[in-house]
C-alpha cells in the first residue's frame, strides 16, 4: 500500500504479531560483515563470530523481531564469505520466525548508479526486511507498533514530525542509519564540522516516538531524557581498530520489552566474542617492563581470544632500541600470548612509525588467493541456485543450504564466485 505525501511514500507491510502479552526485540546495529582490519583473515572471522553471537541472543531471548541500525555488510560488494555468513545466521532466524529489519547503511548502500544492493540481495530471498526505495522511508507494522525505517539516504526523514501524523498506532519506533552531530561530538569527540549534516541534532528528533534505534556511531551509546524518546547507538559489535577500542572496551546489543500497556524498558546485553586488546603507552623502559610474559599471559587469560597489543612509546628511540622492541613482540606471538600487534614508535631522526603483522606468511597468501585450479563447473551450480531462489516456488531453506555447502566446500569456487560479483 503505497501513501503519497510530502513527496515520499510509505510502504506498510503487515505482521501476524500482537502485543496484548507484550513483546521483545533486538537491537543491533553496525555489524560489517566481511571487515577484514589490517588484511587479517583472523580479524575478519571475529566479525562472523559475533554476528553469531548475536544470532544466538536473538533465539535465546525469544525475540519477535530484530533491528538493525545498518552497515550490516562492511561493503556494498561483499565477498562470497560475508555472504555466507550473513545467510548462515539469518537463516537461522527465519527457521524461528524471528524478522530482521535493516535501515541500509552508507557502508552497503551502492556507490554508483545501476548497482545493487547487498541487503536487497538478502531481501530478495526472504531473510531481511528494510526499505523498498533508501531514498524514503518506510514502515512495518507489527500488531499496534509501527516501525518507521529510514536508511542513510532518507536520514533527514527522522525529523520531520509529519510521519508521524500518518499512523495511530499506539508505539512508534524509529529506525535509522544517521550520524547526529551532538552525539559524534560528545561521545567520539569529533569537531561538528566533520559532520556530514550540520542540522542533524538529537534535540530535533519529534517526541512523538516511543524508541529511536539508531546506527552509524560505533561507541554505545544512550539518551534519556524526561518527556522525549530514548535515543540508542547499540554501537559495533566488533571493534575496527584501536580507537573504537579505546573509547569504548565493551560491545553490546539492546533488548527491548513492550509490555502491554505500552511502556518500554530496555537494557544492555554484553557480548563475548568481540576480540580484545591490550593497550601499553609509554616510554621505552616502562614499555618493556610492561610486556613481561607473565603480565601479557595474566591478561590474556581474560578471554577465548587472543589479545591484539597496541604499543606507543611516549618519546624518540634509537633504531636498535625499535627493533629489540618488536622481537620481544614476535616472542610474545610466537608463544601464543597475542594474536597481533599495532605498534607506534618514532625512531630518531625519522617519522612516526606504524607496523602491524597478521601472522600469516606470504606463503600461505599465495597458495590460498593466487594458485589453485578453478572449477567452473561449480560457479555453474551456484548460478543455478541463485536462479531458482528468485522464483516464487521455490524451496528457499533447501537451495540456501545447498548454497552454504557448495560455497564452504571450495576455496576456488569461493574464488570465482567473489570474481564475478565484483565484476558485476
Amino acid at each position: 500500500m503505497y501513501l503519497s505525501i510530502y513527496s515520499f511514500y510509505i510502504i506498510t507491510l503487515e505482521y501476524n504479531l500482537h502485543i496484548g502479552c507484550g513483546l521483545r526485540f533486538l537491537h543491533v546495529s553496525d555489524t560489517h560483515l566481511g571487515a577484514r582490519p589490517y588484511g587479517s583473515r583472523d580479524r575478519e572471522a571475529d566479525f562472523y563470530d559475533v554476528f553469531s553471537e548475536v544470532i544466538d541472543l536473538a533465539v535465546e531471548y525469544g525475540v519477535s523481531f530484530v533491528l538493525h541500525g545498518g552497515d550490516l555488510f562492511h561493503s556494498s560488494n561483499p565477498s562470497p564469505k560475508a555472504y555466507i555468513e550473513a545467510i548462515r545466521g539469518l537463516a537461522r532466524l527465519r527457521e524461528r520466525g524471528i524478522d530482521f529489519i535493516v535501515a541500509p547503511g552508507n557502508h552497503e548502500l551502492p556507490k554508483s548508479a545501476g548497482r545493487g544492493s547487498p541487503i536487497k540481495v538478502l531481501e530478495h530471498i526472504g531473510l531481511l526486511r528494510s526499505p523498498r526505495d533508501p531514498s524514503k522511508p518506510d514502515v512495518f507494522n507489527v500488531g499496534d507498533v509501527s516501525i518507521i525505517v529510514f536508511s542513510e539516504w532518507a536520514s533527514s526523514y527522522l525529523f520531520n514530525p509529519d510521519i508521524l501524523q500518518l499512523y495511530n498506532s499506539r508505539i512508534k519506533i524509529a529506525l535509522a542509519h544517521i550520524t547526529l552531530c551532538d552525539i559524534l561530538r560528545d561521545v567520539e569527540g569529533v569537531p561538528e564540522r566533520a559532520c556530514r549534516d550540520r542540522s542533524y541534532y538529537s534535540s530535533r528528533i519529534p517526541s512523538g516516538y516511543s524508541y529511536v534505534a539508531l546506527g552509524d556511531i560505533h561507541t554505545p551509546w544512550e539518551l534519556r531524557v524526561p518527556g522525549r524518546p530514548p535515543i540508542v547507538y547499540p554501537g559495533s559489535t566488533e571493534y575496527l581498530g584501536v580507537d573504537e577500542y579505546r573509547r569504548h572496551s565493551e560491545r553490546y546489543v539492546y533488548l527491548i520489552d513492550i509490555e502491554s500497556s505500552g511502556d518500554i524498558s530496555f537494557k544492555r546485553i554484553p557480548l563475548k566474542k568481540p576480540r580484545r586488546w591490550i593497550i601499553v603507552e609509554d616510554t621505552y623502559s616502562n614499555v618493556l617492563n610492561k610486556l613481561n610474559v607473565s603480565s601479557i599471559s595474566r591478561l590474556s587469560s581474560t578471554s577465548d581470544k587472543k589479545p591484539i597489543l597496541y604499543v606507543k612509546v611516549k618519546e624518540p628511540i634509537p633504531r636498535d632500541r625499535r627493533d629489540m622492541l618488536i622481537k620481544h613482540i614476535h616472542r610474545l606471538i610466537d608463544d601464543g600470548l597475542i594474536l597481533d600487534y599495532r605498534l607506534e614508535v618514532e625512531v630518531k631522526g625519522s617519522l612516526v612509525e606504524r607496523k602491524y603483522t597478521s601472522g600469516v606468511s606470504v606463503d600461505d597468501i599465495l597458495k590460498t588467493e593466487v594458485f589453485g585450479k578453478i572449477n567452473i563447473r561449480d560457479m555453474d551450480k551456484i548460478l543455478g541456485i541463485l536462479a531458482s531462489m528468485v522464483k516464487p516456488e521455490s524451496d528457499l531453506d533447501n537451495l540456501i543450504k545447498e548454497l552454504i555447502g557448495l560455497l564452504e566446500g571450495s576455496e576456488d569456487t569461493l574464488r570465482v564466485l567473489e570474481v564475478a560479483l565484483k565484476s558485476k
